[in-house]
């Protein structure tokens, strides 16, 4: 046991298909007013996996990028985590795979289903590990969920796209750094507010079950948001107060990034100035688990996070599932 240890942030790293699918072409294919899609989601594009593009491939560039970006040496990585809704196959699970293609197979790998909380809960459970084991660890979140959704309803089709991003988890004695605060919530009675219903085991694939029943249903999306907003501040809320810190000590918001008037109304009612969060999602969609390691990636490529800085992370999921963390770098 190395309890003075910590675990901190070492490197970032993402990647996203080329294929960008712009409002206009969803709004020209299901009948929607120019403007629609921005006005109530705050998303402009989204980027689309080819087919030829499969998520252990994503995951394997994001991987690459943020072992690069930490500058060790990959022998020193002991786990991997893979944080997907959308594994390439149901058996074998995609981590050991992606393990294989870094040159990571001594390394314990497995994939983490919590829908868009993952990177949340394989963060927390990769801390546990770094500070026990000495030793650092990969989490790569990741999702194709253009393969998912409905491209027969607007609800889910405008939301959701792909892209894989990841972070290095590496050992420190530095006590202001890595996880200062966290909460967790999970609530199963609103399982069915965004669910995928059939291919389970429950109703295993058959011919008698219509193709829509494979992909993504969004059943209320008005009580989604609510649940959202609430789920999200009191994890937040409870985070902030297990660091010791308030609102006005966090230098960074990074909600789950879904939907705009979502991450704001999340940031209005924890005090926290808009001018704080940051939001990719305009450019990105809801990319589910990826999304928060996807903005962590790209504001510290733009601009690196200085040390001493606090990030709060908060997030929701289908489950339903939530979970916030307050960061030191």
């Amino acid at each position: 046991m190395h309890s003075a240890l910590v675990s901190q942030l070492g490197g970032f790293g993402h990647y996203v298909p080329s294929n960008c699918v712009d409002n206009s072409q969803l709004e020209n294919r299901f009948h929607l007013e120019f403007g629609w899609i921005e006005r109530r989601t705050g998303i402009n594009v989204r980027r689309w996996a080819d087919e030829d593009e499969s998520l252990v491939g994503l995951a394997e560039k994001a991987g690459i990028a943020a072992i690069e970006n930490a500058a060790i040496s990959r022998h020193e990585i002991a786990l991997i985590i893979l944080a997907t809704s959308t594994p390439d196959h149901l058996l074998p699970p995609t981590a050991p795979i992606l393990a294989h293609r870094l040159g990571l197979s001594h390394s314990c790998a497995f994939d983490l289903s919590g829908a868009c909380s993952g990177f949340i809960y394989a963060l927390m459970m990769a801390d546990g590990f770094v500070r026990t084991q000495a030793k650092a660890a990969l989490i790569v979140a990741a999702n194709i969920l253009s393969r998912r959704i409905n491209l027969s309803e607007h609800d889910s089709a405008v939301l959701f796209g792909d892209a894989a991003a990841a972070v290095v988890v590496q050992p420190s004695t530095d006590q202001t750094k890595g996880i200062l605060g966290m909460s967790y919530l999970s609530d199963g009675s609103k399982c069915d507010l965004i669910s995928i219903s059939a291919g389970g085991s429950k109703r295993p694939v058959s011919g008698d079950i219509p193709l829509c029943d494979y992909k993504m249903k969004l059943r209320d999306g008005p009580a989604l948001f609510v649940q959202a907003v609430k789920m999200m501040t009191a994890c937040a809320s409870q985070a902030m107060m297990n660091a010791h810190l308030s609102s006005a000590d966090i230098q960074h918001f990074i909600p789950h990034q879904a939907n705009s008037r979502m991450a704001e109304k999340t940031a209005n009612k924890l005090g926290i100035p808009l001018e704080k969060m940051i939001s990719i999602v305009r450019d990105y969609g809801n990319s589910s688990a990826a999304g928060i390691p996807l903005a962590l990636s790209i504001t510290h490529q733009a601009k690196p996070f200085i040390a001493g800085e606090k990030i709060l992370l908060t997030t929701v999921g289908a489950g339903m599932t939530a979970g916030a963390i307050v960061l030191g770098v």
